[in-house]
């Protein structure tokens, strides 16, 4: 009865092993990496602190020690690192984070929303004026530009007055009727207030203390 048990112990952590290296499923490699499944608060707080102030160098450091950061949000905002990225606008970082996560074989969504205001990246890319990332997440990461936010606009809306019409047509300005207007008539109404990153951190940081 033991031998038995014992070999089949043994088939059983076989299996699993063959099952691990079959394919890369959402956290691939994750009991080779021993990668915790769920960040410690320390952690997460060095990971808001650098999403928030733009730090690349520690976001990557941080990435490479633990994947599953990317799918922490902060308390304040709602907003993933990809959402942070989009805001500062830095699109080497953004792309080198998406690279770095594929590599390591996890799933990683750019539509992802904040759960208040119902926004992607794409959304906050438009409302910032960055035009280049844009472009970026839609030509390159194939962006949902017809993904509504919470207030029932779509990415496009919140793009400034003077967007060209290519971009307004590829961020898809040019499929909503009536979207030939003025440059005031199809921006949408900025319904919500962002905190500077000092107040932010503040109020980030007191979720974190006993």
């Amino acid at each position: 009865m033991l031998t038995q048990s014992s070999s089949l112990s043994r088939a059983m952590r076989a299996a699993a092993v063959q099952t691990a290296a079959s394919g890369p499923g959402l956290l691939a490699g994750l009991q080779e990496q021993k990668v915790p499944v769920v960040p410690s608060p320390a952690l997460r707080r060095e990971w808001l602190l650098a999403v928030v102030g733009g730090n690349c160098e520690t976001i990557l450091k941080l990435l490479e020690q633990d994947p599953s950061l990317m799918s922490v949000v902060d308390p304040v905002m709602g907003f993933t690192a990809l959402h942070w990225l989009a805001k500062h606008s830095q699109q080497k970082t953004f792309a080198e984070v998406i690279t770095r996560i594929r590599e390591k074989g996890c799933a990683i969504s750019v539509d992802t929303r904040t759960p208040k205001a119902g926004l992607t990246p794409l959304h906050v890319a438009a409302q910032q004026g960055h035009v280049s990332l844009v472009e970026l997440l839609v030509k390159v990461y194939k962006a949902d530009t017809g993904l509504r936010d919470h207030s029932g606009c779509k990415a496009w809306q919140y793009l400034p007055a003077d967007t060209s019409s290519e971009l307004m047509e590829l961020v898809g300005a040019l499929a909503v009727p009536g979207s030939h207007g003025t440059g005031i008539e199809r921006r949408a109404p900025r319904r919500w207030r962002q905190l500077s990153v000092p107040k932010f951190v503040r109020r980030a940081l007191s979720f974190f203390r006993p």
